[in-house]
């Protein structure tokens, strides 16, 4: 993975947000289900101003949701639903980068620094009314995340030394779980990595390997049961994703209202930025939480009519990258290898990264396609994270002869003078990047 740069974005709002406060978790004995089912023993509370039940927010978007599974999903236009959707053990709040709970109520970790006990919320239900226990955690591990025939991209991060994290029920809102060794991201991996998953809908899929295609875009919303704020409405490909209010959420404000406040929310879809743009500045949006660099003038004067403000939050925690596909697995239908072996050899090589990192034009990228709105990334976190950024980590700069340097010292170069590098077996270097469609910032970089 090489980073290119760290975007100091904009983001747009209408006043209305749906969890742009800080979160922490309280306990409420004094809240209502207030018309709804009732609420978890110790439900959620969130310390947001309170707020008005009620209305809807639509949001302009390009791309369209490819799954609604959330451990086959792995593009945002897929997630970015998906989150709305399913719940974790635990979350982290995004200001502090704290881990805060969730789905389960308390955790603890034994002296050894290896044992973690955590504690379910009792009476949190799926969406179809069934109960969220122990059972839906340990088959969400043990049958799918480390399930060898399922293609799941996020696998290794849950493998310590090579070796699974042991998942097991002490009761029905009681789980243990042992990693081979200590792990500092345990709790961000493992507590707020990822969605539980109701084994009574999808332990069939499994048990038939058809879990893959579970969840899917073509799936009767009815059949997609969930423990998020939302459940999926309706699906029209092209043009819309329908969510509606889940009235089972687990959550309450500081009055004991029922979370969400939304009763839907509507993402639209279209071709790309340009047209995200337009449907905001005509009001047929209700946020746009990042625009463009060259679009900042514009949408500022706009903004001065009063129908929006216009909000700059500074560095993000977002970053752009090159993901370089090291899975040495096979694709589970053709039994082929998902990289090919030569390709994969480079992948793995960090002289081979380092050098791609060197050979990216990064103050080119920052002043032609950012406009000067951006740095230049020298790791996977963002400075804006004020937690876990560490300033000393090691850069590599744009420098073609240390990219050239470092690539010969793996056995790749021009060997033909064709003007085109070769390794030491004769095949060409040329790997494919890909990104979602729409995304002109993104194919701007790639051309560069």
């Amino acid at each position: 993975m090489q980073q290119v740069v760290e975007r100091a974005a904009v983001a747009l709002s209408l006043a209305v947000l749906m969890a742009g406060c800080s979160e922490k978790s309280q306990e409420s004995s004094r809240a209502k289900a207030q018309g709804d089912s009732p609420l978890p023993k110790s439900p959620y509370v969130s310390k947001c101003e309170s707020g008005t039940p009620g209305g809807r927010l639509v949001v302009a978007v390009f791309g369209e949701p490819k799954t609604f599974n959330p451990i086959t999903a792995n593009e945002t236009s897929s997630t970015d639903v998906i989150g709305h959707l399913f719940s974790s053990l635990l979350k982290i709040e995004v200001p502090t980068q704290e881990v805060i709970p969730a789905l389960a109520e308390s955790w603890k970790v034994e002296p050894d620094q290896v044992t973690w006990t955590f504690k379910l919320r009792e009476g949190v239900r799926w969406s179809d009314g069934r109960p969220l226990t122990a059972s839906d955690v340990i088959f969400t591990w043990n049958d799918v995340i480390y399930n060898p025939e399922i293609n799941n991209v996020t696998a290794d991060l849950f493998k310590i030394d090579g070796k699974n994290i042991a998942v097991s029920k002490v009761d029905d809102y009681t789980i243990r779980a042992v990693t081979p060794a200590p792990y500092a991201p345990f709790l961000e991996y493992f507590g707020a990595g990822v969605a539980i998953l109701p084994k009574h809908v999808l332990a069939k899929a499994v048990a038939e390997k058809k879990f893959e295609s579970a969840y899917g875009v073509n799936s009767k919303p009815e059949e997609i049961v969930v423990s998020g704020p939302f459940k999926l409405k309706q699906y029209k490909p092209g043009e819309l994703v329908l969510l509606e209010r889940n009235p089972l959420y687990w959550a309450v404000d500081t009055k004991g209202q029922r979370l969400p406040y939304f009763d839907n929310i509507i993402w639209t879809t279209v071709p790309n930025f340009d047209a995200m743009s337009l449907r905001f500045l005509k009001s047929e949006s209700d946020v746009q939480d990042v625009i463009r660099p060259d679009e900042i003038e514009r949408f500022t004067e706009e903004s001065k009519k009063g129908r929006f403000k216009v909000i700059d939050l500074g560095m993000q925690m977002e970053r752009g990258f090159v993901w370089f596909n090291q899975n040495t697995n096979v694709n589970t239908k053709t039994g082929k290898p998902l990289v090919a072996p030569h390709k994969l050899r480079w992948f793995r090589n960090a002289k081979f990264r380092q050098a791609i990192s060197h050979a990216m034009d990064r103050p080119s990228i920052i002043k032609s396609i950012y406009a000067g709105r951006a740095i230049e990334a020298a790791g996977y976190i963002s400075p804006a994270n004020k937690k876990w950024y560490n300033p000393n980590i090691p850069k590599y700069v744009f420098d073609p002869a240390k990219a050239r340097g470092l690539l010969k010292e793996i056995g790749i170069e021009d060997r033909n003078n064709d003007g085109v590098l070769e390794d030491a077996d004769g095949h060409e270097i040329e790997f494919v990047l890909n990104t979602n469609a729409g995304n002109s910032v993104r194919e701007k970089i790639a051309v560069l």
